[in-house]
Formats: structure tokens, C-alpha cells, sequence
């Protein structure tokens, strides 16, 4: 039987056949090294990212990724659970993220990503939410009287902008991303004739050529006209923002290829916690520090509502130097308004220019030491401003009222007498016998030995009483006539009568 020789055809089929499957390996193999590639991780860093976004997060989440990088982690997980909060603050996070060098940064959703929390989700390299949460709405909103308003074209361009940049960089949708952030625009989904989809506004839409529609298979409506974009896990996954859905942590460290040796977790330092504390209650330790200062200028001496004013004031001013927005310049300039305000209270009588550029230095040294900036230069920066202004203008509206009060009916209550009249100033007053009749010194003269602010010491003959005005300030060493006995307190006013 004679040797059959293959065909040129039969021997073409057989190369391609093993071409074929050459290429076939290889692309296996690639697939397979990339994946490989990517889940080769050897130190993480979890990062906690909860409640409002504010300076002190901001920080906490610098000295965080600072830490991670100095100790050679290569991925960092930040959990995040937000609904937003000052939108310089989330950006300065955005931007500790970004530009950090050789580490995957993963933004977990734990519970939601609202508003700055997306932005802040949007900066890292990828996504992944766990079952039932949200993302979106960034719109930029003001407080007003009628509550939230959303800030106009103005505002929302530059923070478009922001969107579109992270999108671009992490390769999530740019379209859907600044639907996150202004509701003008209506979405489509376009798919085409090949299979294939993209997204964009229906403006876009609209100005394609007869030739470039003739390519398209259908339309859907993503996110219609005057609507923010919110998307829930699943939502998130379809558009492309969400690489992973999850249950839970362990999925995220089992799509990471990390076990619980390889991730070391991040808190709060108590004091960084005490910062965020006193930063929320900033205003009203403003309000109280007034108050404690109003009463010590009050009162004769040096007392406890003066400690009380500084320590408010301290705590306000300590809050924000601890997070780094309070530099020497504006700590120096705190520190001379309390010098000025404390010479103004006890050492130079009435008040004056001194007092006035006291409070003046003390209340510029609060908001540069509020702001990240001096002068607003970017939209959200003037509206933060505007926040700051409207807050302390109300504080000191309290204030002011709150001190007519005390003037009015503090003086004449138990607790008004028991704070002004232990206030002395070194000499020793009389003291008064319950039983004795004070009645006995009504229009008698005598001569104020300590201002009275309103209420102080004055001398009768050889007896040194604690007395108390109807207001008015007297200086000491001027003649005072007793107008009104009350019980055991004696109520005095100048004698102008006097030689």
C-alpha cells in the first residue's frame, strides 16, 4: 500500500489548528498572570471613614494614609459611611488619595456615600459596595432659613470639573459622574448597532449626524432631566462605578486576596475624637465664652467666669490648632487679644479702645483659624465663609441679649449676689450680721474702694460693705450715696451732691 501525502490544504488547516491554540494558551495565560498580578497583596491598611466630613476627618485620614505608606502597605481599604459634610474637607481627603504613590486604594461603601462621601469614593482606584447601600447626589447645597438650597451654575461647574477628573482618572463613567452633581441634563444609555454602549446627555444626543445615529440600536433613559443621580449597590454595579457587590468585610478581603494578618485597621486617637467633639459645639462655646468674660467684667476681681471665658475661647482656638488650621501667626494674634482683653478687665479702668481691639484680635484669630483660606477665592469657599459669618453673627445676637438679661435680673438673684460679691479685690469687708437692720444706711455717703462693675466695695465711716449699683459703672475712690436697702444689700448710686 502506497504513502498518501498531505494536501497544501490539509496542511494549512493543521497550521492554523495550532495557531489557534497557541493564541488560545497565551491569552489564557495572560488573563491568568494578570489576575495573578492583581490580587497580589502583602500589606493592607483599613481606614475608617464615618459621620460628617470635616476638618478633623480630613487630618485623621492624612496621619492615616501616612502611616500606611511609611509601614510598605500596598492596598488601603477606606470604609466609608457618610452623608457629606464640608466640601474643602473632602477635597483635601480627595487629594490625600490621589496622590498617593504605588498603593490600590479601594473605597468600601459600607452604608452610603452621599454627596462629599461620593467624591470621596470617586477618588479611589476602584469600588465596591455592600448589599443595600447608596452613592450619589453631590450636588452643592447652602443652609438657608427655608433649609437646603442648591447653589447655582457658578458652584457646581468647578465641582463638575472635580467629577470629570476623577472619573477620568479611575475610568469610571465621566457622563453619570457629573450627573452626581448637577441635574440639567438628561441621561441616555446608547447602545449601538455592534453591541456596544456609551453614555451621554441628551444634548449630546440630539447634535449626533443622521450617520453616527444610524449606527445606534436603541436609547434608555439612565437619569432624567432635574434629577440628581443616586444609585444603589446593583445600580452602581450596572453603570460601571461598583466593581464588586459584597455581604460583607471578609468578601472585600477575599476579592483582595487578604487574610487578617495582612490588614492592619486604623481609629481615632481620643483627642483627635475631643477635637470633633469641640469643633461641633464650637458656637456655643463661643456664646459661653462671652458670657464667662461679660460676667467677670462685671464683677469686681478676678473669678471664676473669667477662668471659665478664657477656657471656652481655649478650647475653641486648641480644637483647631490640633488639626493643623491654626497656625503661629493666628495663635500670636489670639494670644494678644486676651492680653488686650484682660489689661482692658483689670488693670485699665472702664472700656475702651483696648477692649475693642481685643475682641476684634480674638475674633479674626477664630476664623482664619476656622478656614483653610483667607481670602474665598473658590465658590464653595465664599459660601463656607458666608456659614461661618451667619453662624457668628447669631452668636453674638444670643450674646447680646443674653447679657441684657443678666443685666436685668441677674444682679438682684441669689446666685448673681453669691458671684459679685465674693469677688474681692484684696481688702477685707465687713461682714454683715443676718440679724443686723441694713436700713439703718439708707442715704448715708461714703466712697467706693474698688470700681463697681456694678457691684463692689465701698466704705461707710470706718466699715467696708459690699454694695451694688443699679447698672452704672463707678469709679473708685468716688463719693456713692446708699438709694435703695433691699434685705442685706445696698444699692448705691454717685453722689453728685458731693464736694
Amino acid at each position: 500500500m502506497g504513502h498518501r501525502s498531505i494536501s497544501y490544504y490539509q496542511r494549512s488547516k493543521i497550521l492554523c489548528c495550532i495557531f489557534l491554540c497557541f493564541s488560545l494558551l497565551v491569552g489564557v495565560y495572560v488573563v491568568f498572570a494578570q489576575t495573578d498580578e492583581r490580587v497580589v497583596f502583602h500589606k493592607a491598611y483599613l481606614i475608617p471613614m464615618h459621620g460628617e466630613v470635616d476638618f478633623a476627618l480630613s487630618r485623621f485620614i492624612s496621619r492615616s494614609a501616612e502611616s500606611a505608606v511609611s509601614d510598605g502597605a500596598d492596598v488601603i481599604v477606606f470604609d466609608i459611611d457618610t452623608f457629606g459634610g464640608r466640601v474643602d474637607s473632602a477635597l483635601e481627603i480627595s487629594h490625600t488619595i490621589t496622590n498617593l504613590q504605588n498603593v490600590h486604594t479601594v473605597g468600601y461603601i459600607s452604608v452610603k456615600a452621599i454627596s462629599a462621601g461620593a467624591l470621596i469614593a470617586l477618588s479611589c482606584n476602584e469600588i465596591i459596595m455592600k448589599e443595600n447601600t447608596t452613592i450619589g447626589d453631590c450636588a452643592p447645597i447652602s443652609m438657608t432659613n427655608e433649609g437646603p438650597t442648591m447653589l447655582g451654575e457658578k458652584f457646581q461647574s468647578p465641582l463638575r470639573a472635580e467629577f470629570r477628573k476623577l472619573a477620568d482618572r479611575n475610568g469610571y463613567p465621566v457622563v453619570l459622574a457629573e450627573a452626581m452633581v448637577s441635574a440639567d441634563s438628561e441621561v441616555l444609555k446608547v447602545f449601538d448597532t455592534q453591541g456596544g454602549y456609551v453614555y451621554m446627555t441628551r444634548t449630546s444626543y440630539d447634535n449626533l449626524t443622521d450617520t453616527e445615529k444610524a449606527n445606534i440600536y436603541k436609547t434608555e433613559v439612565v437619569i432624567e432631566k432635574d434629577k440628581l443621580l443616586t444609585m444603589h449597590d446593583k445600580e452602581a454595579l450596572e453603570y460601571g462605578f461598583a466593581a464588586l457587590v459584597v455581604k460583607g468585610m471578609d468578601d472585600v478581603n477575599e476579592y483582595l486576596g487578604l487574610n487578617k494578618d495582612m490588614i492592619t485597621s486604623t481609629e481615632f486617637l481620643w483627642s483627635e475624637k475631643l477635637v470633633r467633639f469641640i469643633d461641633s459645639i464650637a458656637p456655643i462655646l463661643m456664646l459661653l465664652g462671652l458670657l464667662g468674660l461679660y460676667t467677670e467684667f462685671k464683677v469686681p476681681g478676678f473669678g471664676l467666669p473669667g477662668i471659665f471665658g478664657i477656657t471656652c475661647f481655649a478650647l475653641v482656638f486648641g480644637s483647631k490648632f490640633l488639626v493643623g488650621l491654626a497656625t503661629y501667626t493666628e495663635v500670636l494674634l489670639f494670644l494678644i487679644g486676651l492680653i488686650l482683653l484682660f489689661l482692658e478687665i483689670f488693670v485699665i479702668p472702664g472700656f475702651g479702645i483696648t477692649g475693642v481691639t481685643g475682641i476684634f484680635c480674638v475674633i479674626i484669630s477664630l476664623y482664619l483659624a476656622s478656614q483653610s483660606f483667607v481670602i474665598p477665592q473658590f465658590p464653595w469657599e465664599v459660601v463656607l465663609a458666608r456659614q461661618w459669618l451667619r453662624a457668628f453673627l447669631w452668636t453674638i445676637l444670643v450674646f447680646f441679649v443674653t447679657a441684657i438679661l443678666m443685666a436685668r435680673f441677674l444682679p438682684g438673684s441669689w446666685f448673681g449676689r453669691k458671684i459679685m460679691l465674693s469677688a474681692d479685690l484684696g481688702q477685707s469687708t465687713t461682714k454683715v450680721d443676718m440679724k443686723q437692720d441694713m436700713s439703718a444706711y439708707l442715704n448715708q455717703t461714703g466712697m467706693a474702694v474698688s470700681m463697681l462693675r456694678p457691684s463692689g466695695r465701698a466704705k461707710f465711716q470706718d466699715t467696708i460693705l459690699d454694695v451694688i449699683t443699679d447698672g452704672s459703672f463707678i469709679e473708685a475712690g468716688t463719693a456713692i450715696k446708699v438709694i435703695r436697702v433691699e434685705g442685706k444689700k445696698l444699692v448705691v448710686e454717685q453722689d453728685t451732691g458731693a464736694v
